[in-house]
């Protein structure tokens, strides 16, 4: 009998082990101490990994189904998720069994009902969040919040000021929120006096440095929203391979490698006749003049009537316009021109008459991302005997915004077609391009960008035989600095480097090098 058990007790001790063995780690653990699921999932939810979370919280509350803050985070990772009903009905659980422990879940709602644009429904949520406890602050600031969301800015005005009355902590930020409201109300110089109230009551808070930058940009809202616009730029620039035909189509251009110095200059002006925050509608006129010092026969100098239309939408932005051309061409040397002016505004040959419609279309995107997308369709007339056109422009470009930085990235793609009349002056090209923005010192900011076109066009007997193909590298370097929200300077370098497959006697008739060196001054009312 003695030996029996002795060979029963060990054969027991090794079976327990094994059973212990067959166990997972993560299992065996959590029968030990479910703090340690929750947190695990805490740590799983903030690297992302909300599957995971919400397995462990799971886990977490089948041990411990008195313990709700375990169904709390798993309403939370399931929001995060997006699972947003499944995220409401725990939160309305736990509000409705602990509505004293769990009134933050009042918020957590409110925040799920916004993100589905059902402010109404948020709305509701926070007004009674007020009513069960009047004397919270949070509940007052957050249904400000959603109120200036709905438009409804005099009811949160009263919730940020009751919020600043009931807790002096929250003073700050709702003095903050007020003058943000007033600038949506368009009380320009209410909201600046505000924000500047702000940053000299609170200099130590944060919200100072936010309100700093929101007067930063107020003068550029204010601009905006004039019913009248007027812009300038005056260029002084030299180009060391000035075309001999600028307003020709590329393949009658030819690059003499002559340099000159020329002049430029922009100037627009217009009225919105419906000048609304979500969309606007107005005409304007355009002058454009290009002038030479030397070789004023290239001269070109347009007017320009447009109209145009913009609608803004949440995350999207369109605008359509119209533009009609007329261009003249040549010049002669004005009584100036010694003194440094070469806009002579004495183009004698009628040219060109055009008309143009564009589109654009602005996604804003999560992470910083925007995508922009343009359309053009452009009609040419020419007043000598080169051959009408018509042409097409798509373009694709893609930003990155990195955070707060300023730094901007970007990637782009143009494809135009120009069809002529005579088959011989028809081609299409494709860009592709890359760019680079960021802030440099004293408010300076550079730009960076190179593209690759690739042209091709239609043959064409008297110059070449078969399709002539075109490779062309551009490099582009630019510095700006804005001086006031009306005056911006720049400095712009450009290179530009040609080949193509036309070739006589072993030379490429269409290989060239270009440099263009660009100063520029910007005035915008």
């Amino acid at each position: 009998m003695p030996k029996a058990e002795t060979w029963k007790m060990p054969r027991l001790l090794l079976l327990l082990a094994l059973a212990l063995l067959a166990i997972p780690p993560g299992a065996a653990r959590a029968e030990a101490d479910p703090m340690d699921l929750f947190v695990d999932g805490v740590e799983a939810m903030e690297a992302g990994e909300l599957a995971r979370a919400v397995d462990f919280f799971d886990q977490a509350a089948r041990m411990r189904p008195d313990n709700p803050e375990f169904v709390y985070y798993k309403g939370l990772a399931l929001e995060k998720m997006g699972k947003n009903g499944e995220a409401l009905v725990l939160f309305r659980d736990l509000l409705e069994k602990r509505p004293q422990e769990y009134r933050k879940a009042y918020f957590d709602i409110a925040a799920v009902q916004v993100k589905q644009k059902q402010h109404q429904e948020a709305m509701a949520t926070l007004q009674e969040a007020v009513a069960s406890d009047p004397g919270d602050a949070r509940a007052r600031m957050e249904a400000g919040v959603v109120a200036r969301e709905m438009g409804r800015f005099d009811l949160a005005i009263q919730y940020f000021e009751k919020a600043a009355q009931l807790n002096p902590e929250t003073a700050p930020t709702a003095q903050h929120m007020i003058a943000v409201t007033h600038l949506d109300m368009e009380d320009f110089d209410l909201s600046e006096n505000l924000f500047r109230q702000v940053m000299q009551t609170y200099p130590n808070d944060p919200v100072a440095a936010a309100s700093a930058q929101s007067l930063a940009i107020l003068g550029k809202i204010k601009k905006a929203r004039k019913p009248w616009y007027v812009r300038a730029q005056f260029t002084m620039g030299w180009d060391d391979n000035v075309s001999n035909q600028p307003l020709d189509p590329p393949p009658a251009v030819r690059y003499p490698e002559k340099e000159d110095f020329f002049q430029n200059l922009y100037l627009a002006g217009g009225y919105r006749l419906i000048n609304e925050k979500e969309r606007r509608v107005g005409a304007g006129l355009a002058l454009h003049h290009l002038g030479y010092r030397d070789l004023s026969n290239n001269n070109i100098l347009s007017w320009n009537p447009h109209f145009f239309g913009e609608w803004d939408f949440t995350r999207l932005h369109l605008r359509l316009q119209y533009d009609y051309g007329y261009y003249y061409t040549g010049g002669s040397d004005g009584l100036a021109q010694d003194d440094g002016m070469y806009l002579t505004f004495a183009s004698p040959f009628d040219k060109l008459r055009t008309h143009q419609v564009t589109s654009s279309l602005v996604l804003d995107e999560a992470h910083g991302m925007k995508t922009q997308l343009g359309l053009a369709w452009l009609q040419k007339d020419y007043f000598d005997l080169t051959p009408d056109a018509d042409g097409f422009t798509v373009n694709v470009v893609q930003l990155k915004a990195f955070g707060n930085s300023g730094r901007t990235a970007r990637l782009g793609y143009t494809f135009y077609y120009e069809n002529a009349e005579e088959e011989r002056y028809t081609y299409f090209f494709n860009e592709g391009t890359a760019g680079f923005s960021t802030p440099v010192a004293w408010g300076v900011i550079a730009d960076a960008s190179y593209s690759l076109v690739l042209t091709q066009y239609e043959e064409n007997p008297a110059l070449w035989k078969g399709d002539r193909k075109d490779t062309t590298h551009r490099f582009t370097g630019l510095v700006t600095r804005e001086i006031t929200d009306w005056l911006q300077v720049s400095l712009t370098y450009i290179l530009n480097h040609n080949d193509s497959n036309v070739t006589r006697a072993g030379v490429d008739e269409y290989k060239y090098r270009r440099n263009l060196i660009l100063a520029a001054l910007s005035l915008s009312f």
